[in-house]
């Protein structure tokens, strides 16, 4: 969905890379998972939506619990190095906190 490929654009403080995620069928609750969050990251890039939004979830989902879902998350990744002696800091506020 276009949405979703919206919201992964946007700058979310980790930059790039490239490896795709492959889920099989048997993956039922990641693909779920997935299904899930997708569609409330294009309701939020697009909130008068909901009912498309809304409709190509329920198909999703469908699918996955028909066990006919493969899904290939197309995924980028960094990997960076401090210079020696520096050390990292991470700040989390109190909604981002593990």
């Amino acid at each position: 969905m276009a949405f979703v490929s919206d919201h992964q654009r946007i700058d979310k403080g980790f930059g790039p890379a490239r490896s795709d995620w492959v889920l099989p069928p048997d993956s039922r609750e990641l693909q779920q998972r997935l299904i899930d969050g997708w569609a409330q990251a294009a309701a939020e890039i697009a909130p008068t939506q909901a009912a498309t939004i809304d409709g190509w979830r329920s198909r999703g989902l469908a699918h996955v619990a028909a066990n006919r879902s493969h899904v290939i998350v197309g995924h980028e990744d960094l990997a960076a190095w401090l210079p020696s002696g520096r050390t990292w800091r991470v700040a989390f506020s109190p909604a981002t906190r593990p």
